[in-house]
């Protein structure tokens, strides 16, 4: 009963969690709309284009935050349990019987007890409330895992869901006699022995996915890491590239005009900027050098 409890625990923290990214999604799309109209208005109405660029930088600042947080805490991770979801013991199976015969008593509220309130609103959220919490005993691929209003509405969907639910229910029913009856012909020992097979299998399952989702979290920071390292390494070398081109054209311009050649002013010029790229490249050096640790403990 813990397990289960804990298993629905995981999967409305993932639910919840899918939502927030949804959430945050939708946020980065319209800052990134919002900065497309900021962009076209400008030649639409009369704004100083000062004003108009200082709030697109913004706007841009604010998405690239946004996106760094949505990836880092917000995006969620999707990691394989090494458990099956056959793995089920009688607990579990009994439960999921038990959810089936609640599900079978909303129904029969349905269509006995409120035959005058099919058109309530409120009555039916009620209903598909109550039936939507468990509706987890379905398997993921099943098309009434989601459940809706239309299945209650709809005659057609409502009888092909009362066949999946009671094809589902037969199945769990001989599952569970199964299982008595293997429970019934193992030895003492041997019931001693699954136990701890299935005790060591939870912990082996727990350690793994600990160990997956740090990876999974290491591999994202490292991501983040590698674009800007390799990003600010390309701004600095585009930067160089242009302190050396016009150095070179100040010293044609010197030499064509007969110049005594590069004055003091130039050469501190040319050291400021020098300097700045250095600047930048440690910089740049510094993010490269955190990918490369997370790397390392990646692999180890």
């Amino acid at each position: 009963m813990s397990d289960d409890i804990k298993e629905r625990k995981k999967e409305i923290e993932f639910i919840s969690r899918n939502q927030r990214s949804k959430s945050f999604l939708f946020r980065i799309l319209m800052m990134i709309l919002l900065g497309f109209a900021l962009y076209t208005s400008s030649f639409f109405v009369m704004i100083n284009p000062d004003t108009v660029n200082i709030l697109i930088l913004v706007d841009i600042f604010f998405i690239i935050i946004l996106s760094l947080y949505w990836y880092l805490q917000v995006k969620p991770i999707h990691i394989r349990y090494l458990s099956s979801g056959n793995d089920m013991n009688i607990s579990e199976t009994q439960v999921k019987i038990e959810r089936i015969g609640e599900i079978e008593q909303a129904l029969f509220i349905y269509d006995t007890d409120l035959p005058m309130e099919k058109n309530n609103e409120n009555a039916l959220y009620e209903l598909v409330k109550y039936i939507s919490a468990r509706t987890d005993v379905f398997s993921y691929r099943s098309s009434f895992r989601e459940f809706d209003s239309s299945i209650l509405t709809n005659d057609t969907k409502r009888k092909l869901f009362g066949i999946s639910l009671k094809t589902l229910k037969d199945s769990l029913s001989k599952q569970k006699l199964r299982d008595d009856e293997n429970i019934k012909n193992k030895s003492t020992e041997e019931s001693g022995k699954d136990k701890s097979l299935e005790r060591m299998t939870k912990l082996v399952d727990i350690a793994t996915t600990r160990l997956k989702t740090e990876i999974a979290q290491l591999s994202k920071r490292a991501d983040i890491y590698i674009v800007f390292g390799s990003g600010i390494t390309l701004i600095g070398g585009v930067f160089l590239y242009i302190t050396v081109q016009e150095l070179l054209e100040v010293y044609k311009f010197s030499g064509s005009q007969n110049n005594a050649g590069i004055t003091a002013s130039d050469i501190f010029s040319v050291v400021i900027r020098f300097s700045i790229v250095v600047f930048v490249e440690i910089f740049a050096f510094y993010y490269l050098r955190l990918y490369r640790n997370i790397m390392e403990n990646i692999k180890y």
